[in-house]
Formats: C-alpha cells, sequence, structure tokens
C-alpha cells in the first residue's frame, strides 16, 4: 500500500482534519488554541507476542536485545503503555479452548525482556489472554504489578475484568479501561473469568464511571480485521461514541496493520484522539502457508510507529510518530530515512480518510490482505477435510467477506441494495435448510 498513491485514495479523502509534518513527525491537533496546564506525556505503540521462535531466540539473550533501543524513543515518557498479547506462564496445563489452531503461553524467563521496555501501563486483554485460562492471566497480573506496571483488562470474574488500572503521574489521576473483542468463548461473566469484552455500552458506562475520579481515561481495544488498513464503519461509530462519553485517548491494537489516527473534539471541549490500530511493536506468528502470507507477516512487522500523546486540561495537546521497524534478530529500531518516508505516506493515506463525517467506507477496499491470507488457509483445510465446504461456502458468503471482496475489487463500499438482495438471499436458503432438516426429522 505505501509507495504509489494507490488507486482507491483519491483527492477527496484528503481532511483538513489531519496535519502532518513528514520532516518531524508532529500531528497538529485541529482548532488548538491554547495550552491548558502541564501536560502528561504518554507513549504507545503495537502489539507485543512473544512466541516461537521469537521466545527461543530471545531467552538467551541480555534483557535490553529487544526493546532497548526503541526504549530510547520513550525515556522521556510519564505512561508508557504496551499490549502485552500474550500471558506469562510457568507451565501450560490445558487450553481453554481445546480446538484453538493457536494458543500462546510465554515463558516467564522473558518477564525481564519485557520489563526492559520500561513500561509502566500495559492492556492484558486480547484474542490470547484467556489460551490457558486464569493462571496464566492472575500470573501475569502479579508479576508486573509487584515490578511497577499497572494493568487492566481481564480478571476472574466480570467485575473484576472492567476494573481500570490506575497510576498517578504529575498530580494527575490517569485510568487505563481494555477490552477485547466480542466473543462468548472468552467473555468474562458475572461468574467466570475471562476478558472484558468490547460492547459499546459496556464501555461507556465504564468510562463514564471512570470520568468520575479520574483527570485522563485511557481505553484500550484489541479487535478489529487482521491486516487491513482502515477500522470497519461500525467500529468506527463505537469509538466515536467512547471519546463523546468521556474517554480521552483510544488505543487500539488486534490488525497487526496501521490503521487511521481520528481527531475528535467533545461537547465539552476537550480534544479525544482514537488509534483505530497502533500495528505491531514487537510479534512472531504461525510459519506461513504461502510466500504470499509470509510476505503479508513481514509487512506487519514494518511500517509501525511509536505515538508521543501529550495530555493536558483541554484533552489532547500534542502528538508525534516516531517510525519504527522489527529486525531480523528479534529487536526494534526506529527507521531510516527512506523507511519514514513510506511509513508517513501510509498513514497519510490510512488517517486522512478517517478524519471524516459520516465514517470511512474504505476499509473494505483494503481487504485483499486479509482475503489472500484466508483462501490458502481455506484450500489447506478442504483438500485434509472435504467436509469442511459447507463452513468455506458460509464464510463466502458472510457480509463482511462479501463486503471485502466487492470492495478489492471495485474500490467501493458495496451498494445497499446489493446488501439488501444478499441477506435475502442468505434468509431464504437458512429457510431451506430449516425445512429439508425437519422432513428429514433432524429438525
Amino acid at each position: 500500500m505505501a509507495g504509489k498513491t494507490p488507486r482507491w485514495f483519491r483527492a477527496e479523502d484528503r481532511s483538513a482534519r489531519f496535519n502532518l509534518d513528514c520532516a518531524t513527525g508532529v500531528v497538529t491537533p485541529p482548532d488548538r488554541v491554547q495550552e491548558a496546564g502541564e501536560s502528561v506525556r504518554l507513549y504507545a505503540s503495537g502489539d507485543v507476542i512473544w512466541e516461537r521462535d521469537l521466545m527461543a531466540d530471545v531467552l538467551p539473550l541480555p534483557a535490553e536485545h529487544p526493546l532497548g533501543q526503541v526504549r530510547e524513543v520513550w525515556r522521556d515518557g510519564d505512561i508508557v503503555f504496551a499490549q502485552q498479547e500474550t500471558c506469562f506462564g510457568p507451565e501450560r496445563g490445558e487450553r481453554w479452548e481445546p480446538g484453538k489452531r493457536i494458543s500462546y503461553l510465554t515463558d516467564p524467563a522473558l518477564l525481564p525482556h519485557f520489563l526492559a521496555g520500561g513500561f509502566n501501563l500495559a492492556c492484558l486483554a486480547s484474542n490470547h489472554t484467556m489460551d490457558y485460562g486464569l493462571g496464566p492471566i492472575e500470573y501475569t497480573r502479579a508479576r508486573l504489578t509487584e515490578n511497577g506496571v499497572a494493568v487492566s483488562g481481564s480478571g476472574a470474574n466480570l467485575e473484576a475484568a472492567r476494573v481500570p488500572a490506575i497510576i498517578e503521574v504529575k498530580g494527575k489521576r490517569v485510568a487505563l479501561l481494555s477490552y477485547a473483542s466480542d466473543d462468548e468463548v472468552t467473555n468474562a461473566r458475572v461468574d467466570r473469568e475471562g476478558n472484558a469484552f468490547f460492547r459499546r455500552d459496556l464501555v461507556i458506562e465504564d468510562v463514564e464511571k471512570a470520568r468520575s475520579h479520574a483527570d485522563i481515561v485511557l481505553v484500550s481495544v484489541h479487535k478489529g480485521r487482521e491486516f487491513v488498513y482502515f477500522p470497519s464503519p461500525e467500529h468506527q461509530d463505537d469509538c466515536r461514541a467512547i471519546i463523546d462519553a468521556g474517554a480521552d485517548v483510544i488505543l487500539g491494537h488486534h490488525p497487526h496493520f496501521m490503521q487511521g489516527i481520528e481527531w475528535r473534539r467533545r461537547n465539552d471541549g476537550r480534544q479525544g484522539l482514537i488509534f483505530y490500530s497502533l500495528g505491531s511493536l514487537l510479534v512472531d506468528y504461525e510459519p506461513p502457508l504461502s510466500k504470499y502470507e509470509l510476505e503479508l507477516f513481514r509487512r506487519s512487522q514494518r511500517n509501525n510507529y511509536v505515538a508521543r500523546i501529550d495530555i493536558d486540561d483541554l484533552g489532547v495537546s500534542g502528538l508525534q510518530l516516531t517510525p519504527i521497524r522489527q529486525t531480523d534478530d528479534w529487536s526494534v529500531r526506529t527507521e531510516t530515512d527512506d523507511e519514514r518516508a513510506e511509513t508517513f505516506a501510509l498513514v497519510e493515506q490510512c488517517c486522512h480518510p478517517v478524519n471524516h463525517d459520516p465514517p470511512c467506507r474504505k476499509f473494505w477496499v483494503t481487504g485483499w490482505s486479509y482475503l489472500a491470507i484466508q483462501y490458502p488457509s481455506i484450500w489447506m483445510h478442504l483438500k485434509n477435510r472435504p467436509s469442511y465446504f459447507g463452513n468455506a461456502l458460509r464464510w463466502f458468503f458472510r457480509e463482511e467477506t462479501f463486503r471485502l471482496q466487492w470492495g478489492a475489487i471495485f474500490a467501493r463500499e458495496v451498494p445497499a441494495w446489493l446488501l439488501d438482495l444478499r441477506r435475502g438471499f442468505g434468509a431464504l436458503m437458512r429457510w431451506k435448510v430449516r425445512l429439508v432438516k425437519r422432513m428429514l426429522g433432524r429438525g
């Protein structure tokens, strides 16, 4: 996507609300008229996954090796945030989902490598937090807390998972609320361990409660379609509503590609900021299915950034981006001038469209990356198990997939009438399946 301007990026996609100085990485807040009190400086970056080759190769190396270089970027930070996607744990035990294809548990010997990053605030809610149940969550929370890292996002029940992490900085109380995708398998419940789950009404309730006793409210969200450069319009709607309810900054993760940054001013005058995805900081993945898939994974390890966010009494007062990328020896470094130019071109293409009203419709246009990783996977499953055909067909005609495929071909959103036709056809097919089952005595 970076490099030449993509065919879907049109002149009307540009927005006066997004102004990036490519020489310095400074993004100017729109309509900023004055400073308001002392700023708190927050640094945020993408997902951290300590697994497989990364875990094995890094274990014998000095603790400063993976994040020592990039730590220099955020050395002056009051808050340094981490999205810790995996839990640490001394033993694997039973999987929470026995049939899950990928389950993670990080060797506790890597805790010093994480702590060497200098983090003091972390999200512990992701699609992998619950891979081995509550034990690793409690172990990770205890180890991080005793080393000065406040965490939130998961726990023994829903009430515990929704409790914000609180830190005091420069006389200000900062609250971090953390959430993962709404998933019945890993959602915490009143009487069951799991993640605090992202649902608009639940998050807004937590934000309003936190706003009553905190000066700054941060919301971490682990959600979205992997390897896609834009959020869905529905997710953009949700994030805007959460800022309007009182959040100052939304820190998005999970897609592993950067997505847009949106400025959002609240009715009370505070300037809010939404990062739909901060990309990746340090990650390893499953062995690839194809050369394209390998390139896709490698692409997620470059063209990322560290965001420096200054927050004062009127909200976000400053933003600066420092482009970073992962190296072949499992460390993170700042980018060269040529690499920075490529990353900033990508930032412009991602950020301008989301700074418009109504919400951005360009998410579907860039869906080819996601689709191209799914096709070989589905083909592999079909070769091994022909009965998988029904699952593949359902995936192919699922509304999200349908919209992604249309956007990849036509660089446009699907017309509303065609979506209505697809829904009607789907309803008819489901009715026929139920009728056949009833006739066969299986309904």
